[in-house]
């Protein structure tokens, strides 16, 4: 036999369902943040990592307007198919010697 407990005038079946709630909002909160941060966008340390440079030369990059970022909220993140096509671009650029004058 469950005691009946109120807290604060509320049941346990009506605790139950707030916290139900609450799990439900979370969850949806959590679809969110996973379509926003799934495969279509990158953190800041995953393109450095993908790039093989440094946070400070990521940040030169997208000052220069090498690659572009966006910001969600206080995040910045990157389309990971700007930075495939980043990386493409290197690729398909073909290297120029400098002439040096004495």
């Amino acid at each position: 036999m469950e005691p009946n407990i109120i807290l604060n005038g509320l049941s346990i079946e009506q605790l139950r369902q707030i916290i139900v709630d609450i799990f439900k909002e979370i969850e949806g909160l959590k679809q969110i943040k996973q379509e926003l941060t799934g495969k279509s966008y990158l953190s800041r340390k995953e393109v450095a990592k993908t790039l093989q440079v440094s946070l400070p030369t990521l940040r030169q990059y997208v000052k220069s307007g090498f690659i572009q970022s966006h910001r969600i909220g206080r995040r910045i993140l990157f389309k990971s198919n700007e930075v495939e096509l980043a990386l493409t671009q290197v690729k398909m650029q073909r290297f120029k010697r400098r002439e040096y004058v004495a």
